[in-house]
C-alpha cells in the first residue's frame, strides 16, 4: 500500500472526528484493520474503498488523492459536497408536498359534503397519489442511493396500482377483472430496476 493513502485516510478520519475504533465499528471491522491502512502495512480492497468514501462523503478519486482540486483545501467543510440538478429539483418538489395534502383534503372533504357518498368513496385516491409525489420528491433528493429510489419508486407504484383497482372497483364495479393492474407492478419493477 502506498504512503499517500496511508496519509489521506489518517486525515480524513480525524477531519471527521473518528476514533480508529469508531471507524471500524462503522465499517463492521477490527481496530487493528485500520490501523494496518493507515500505517500502510495492508490495503483497503474495494468493497472497503467504497465504504470508506460513503462513511467520508466522497468520491472514490477524492478519497485515493487522484483529483483534489486545490481550491477545495481551503473552502468550508459545509460547501464541499454539491448537490446535483436532479437532488436539487427534489428538494424543490419536496416543498410542494405539504400543499398538496392540504389540497387533497380541502377538495375530498369539500367536494364530499357537496356531492355526497360517491365522491367520499371515489376521491379518497387523491392521497396515494399525493403520497406518490412525495416518494418520487424524496427519491430524486437522494439520487446517489439507487436502492432509496428504488424503494420510492416502487411504494408509488404499488400505491397507484392500488388506487387504480379501488377506482375501478367502485365507480364500476370491476372487482373481478381490475386485479390485472397488479401485474403492472413486477412489470415496473423489472423496467426500472432489472433491466437498467
Amino acid at each position: 500500500m502506498n504512503i499517500k493513502l496511508a496519509d489521506r485516510l489518517v486525515e480524513l478520519r480525524k477531519e471527521h472526528k473518528l476514533s480508529q475504533e469508531a471507524l471500524a465499528e462503522k465499517l463492521g471491522l477490527s481496530r487493528q484493520s485500520i490501523s494496518k491502512w493507515e500505517r500502510a502495512e495492508a490495503s483497503p480492497d474495494t468493497d472497503n474503498l467504497i465504504a470508506l468514501a460513503e462513511v467520508y462523503g466522497v468520491t472514490l478519486d477524492e478519497l485515493l488523492g487522484n483529483n483534489e482540486p486545490k481550491a477545495e483545501k481551503t473552502e468550508p467543510q459545509a460547501t464541499k459536497k454539491q448537490l446535483s440538478a436532479k437532488q436539487i429539483k427534489g428538494k424543490q418538489n419536496l416543498k410542494k408536498a405539504p400543499l398538496l395534502f392540504l389540497g387533497a383534503i380541502a377538495v375530498y372533504v369539500g367536494g364530499g359534503i357537496i356531492l355526497g357518498v360517491f365522491w367520499w368513496a371515489l376521491m379518497w385516491v387523491l392521497f396515494p397519489l399525493v403520497l406518490g409525489y412525495t416518494f418520487s420528491a424524496l427519491s430524486l433528493c437522494f439520487e446517489d442511493r439507487k436502492l432509496l429510489s428504488i424503494i420510492f419508486s416502487t411504494v408509488a407504484a404499488i400505491f397507484l396500482a392500488v388506487s387504480l383497482y379501488i377506482a375501478l372497483g367502485v365507480t364500476l364495479h370491476l372487482w373481478g377483472i381490475a386485479w390485472i393492474i397488479f401485474l403492472a407492478i413486477p412489470a415496473y419493477v423489472y423496467i426500472k430496476v432489472i433491466k437498467k
